[in-house]
């Protein structure tokens, strides 16, 4: 790698091109690699900056949701969920408790707790981890649509993810409007800016 020349391996512009590296292999399907490159920034940011610092905090997020994404299949996702609540737990204390940033971190965390919802034979813990999930979903939406408005993608992502939500709460109905009005904002975003 050419940051490693430049920089050596223990620079934060390392780990900075790890996480775009990481981003990259999630993209390819490579997503073992990819949780790999990120548990290696986020060691290479924990060394440099120490353990409460912003740059660490979206690592543990990248981290969280690589690690989502890897075990999806195996419904094991503790490792996920502590990632995702460390990068939430140090973004409020650096950061005012409805800032944007919170938003990709809080989605996070209710992606894991609606899969280990849904992998839970106990019916008091899965209807506990979803109404868990329900409320970080709802405030993730509405952060978003104080920074971006209803006609955004990054709103619309939250409404998809809360119509899943939905449905996985047995929901239906509430469900499919809900993905409806997904679909509709993502459309009128094709249509008005491609």
């Amino acid at each position: 790698m050419i940051a490693t020349e430049v920089f050596g391996d223990k620079h934060p512009k390392y780990a900075d091109t790890l996480i775009d590296y990481g981003f990259y292999l999630l993209n390819v399907d490579a997503i073992s690699q990819g949780v790999q490159v990120y548990q290696t920034a986020l060691d290479v940011r924990q060394n440099v900056f120490g353990g409460i610092n912003l740059h660490v905090a979206i690592a543990h997020e990248d981290l969280a949701y690589a690690s989502y994404v890897h075990n999806y299949a195996f419904g094991k996702f503790t490792h996920a969920r502590t990632h995702a609540e460390r990068a939430i737990e140090l973004m409020l204390r650096l950061l005012p408790p409805d800032h944007l940033l919170l938003s990709s971190s809080k989605r996070v965390k209710a992606l894991i707790l609606e899969e280990m919802a849904i992998d839970n034979p106990n019916k008091d813990v899965e209807k506990k981890y979803l109404e868990e999930a329900h409320s970080l979903h709802k405030e993730a939406l509405a952060m978003a649509m104080r920074a971006f408005g209803e006609m955004n993608v990054q709103t619309a992502k939250h409404y998809g993810n809360l119509g899943r939500l939905f449905q996985s709460m047995r929901l239906f109905q509430v469900g499919v409007w809900v993905s409806s009005l997904y679909s509709l904002i993502c459309l009128l975003f094709l249509f008005l800016f491609f």
